[in-house]
């Protein structure tokens, strides 16, 4: 998710490992809070949690995570068409 436009890292910064699991390649960190975070939450989340690689979701959830190039960034998970995929919105702060 570092280039422009967003595309795969050699490792994938976030992949599907199961019914309702993200992997982050790099570390993600679900976020509990109602609303969206912003990059310095979300720094100070992954700090706080170093090591986590996977996360259980549900549509609604919300996640921080690492990519590949050492940005933050964040999703919510928007659907779950079926047990292999998950839809999700993402967004990476430059520099943050």
């Amino acid at each position: 998710m570092d280039g422009v436009p967003p595309g795969r890292a050699p490792l994938g910064d976030l992949a599907i490992r199961g019914p309702q699991e993200v992997y982050g390649a790099y570390a993600i960190v679900a976020w509990n809070a109602s609303a969206a975070p912003g990059a310095q939450q979300c720094s100070d989340l992954l700090n706080s949690n170093p090591g986590q690689q996977q996360v259980d979701v549900q549509v609604g959830d919300m996640a921080c995570f690492t990519t590949e190039g050492g940005r933050t960034g964040y999703l919510i998970v928007t659907g779950t068409p079926d047990p292999d995929h998950l839809t999700i919105e993402a967004t990476v702060w430059s520099g943050a």
